[in-house]
């Protein structure tokens, strides 16, 4: 899965990159709509096995084996830059994480449509 991994550098002034720092340390805002709300709660029970998201109840998680999601949201790119981030592209990886990066630890969740689409509705809101 190594062999799958892209890296971009993104050049940035030191009051750009000292404002990002900050934002990034902050913990995630409460999901805002039903759509969201739903898919925190979903985030909260299945994701909480592998992934943090700072400020919800995942905090117990310490992203030993998925990354930390408190900030998915403002990402450009998702599973090991792989892919764009977007709301097409981050349904497809829930959808089957192995099918887009071969290799990938993250297992098939066996979601439903529904699911997904709640679940993408709430990672985008973690800016």
């Amino acid at each position: 899965s190594h062999a799958n991994m892209r890296f971009r550098v993104i050049v940035e002034t030191q009051e750009g990159y000292d404002a990002w720092v900050a934002n990034q340390t902050n913990d995630a805002l409460p999901a805002v709509g039903t759509e969201a709300q739903a898919g925190e709660k979903i985030a909260t029970t299945l994701c909480a096995a592998c992934h943090m998201i700072r400020g919800t109840s995942t905090n117990t998680a310490f992203a030993i084996k998925g990354p930390d999601l408190t900030h998915v949201g403002s990402r450009n790119h998702i599973a090991a830059v792989t892919m764009e981030n977007n709301s097409e592209n981050l349904a497809q990886w829930l959808k089957n994480p192995p099918g887009v990066k071969p290799g990938s630890r993250m297992p098939v969740l066996a979601l439903s449509d529904e699911q997904i689409s709640q679940l993408v509705a709430y990672l985008q809101e973690l800016q």
